[in-house]
């Protein structure tokens, strides 16, 4: 029988110490910002998506640009709810603000 090699402990351990190794190197704040802008299409829809010119994440503040005046006063109405929509899939808040440009 092919039998795995490893048990779950191995595989957690595995998650340890890659977050280990993205702090020792300064990389998880990047890591995370990366997944934030991986979810944001995911989240909010590809209509959002297609008309953000510009995202990124500074200290845990989210800013979007957008091409769309009447996407960024809905967003702008939103901003709580995108906030939540993080948090949720997240499982842990990643975003304190949300600002709309």
């Amino acid at each position: 029988m092919n039998e795995s090699r490893f048990s779950d402990n191995d595989a957690h351990s595995i998650k340890e110490v890659f977050g280990k190794v993205l702090e020792s190197c300064n990389l998880s704040a990047r890591f995370q910002e990366g997944q934030v802008i991986a979810a944001w299409e995911r989240l909010l829809g590809k209509k959002v998506s297609e008309h953000t010119k510009r995202i990124f994440l500074k200290n845990n503040t989210l800013f979007v640009e957008l091409d769309s005046p009447g996407l960024k006063h809905d967003l702008n109405l939103s901003k709580k709810h995108v906030i939540l929509l993080f948090t949720n899939d997240f499982g842990k808040e990643v975003i304190n603000d949300l600002v709309i440009m």
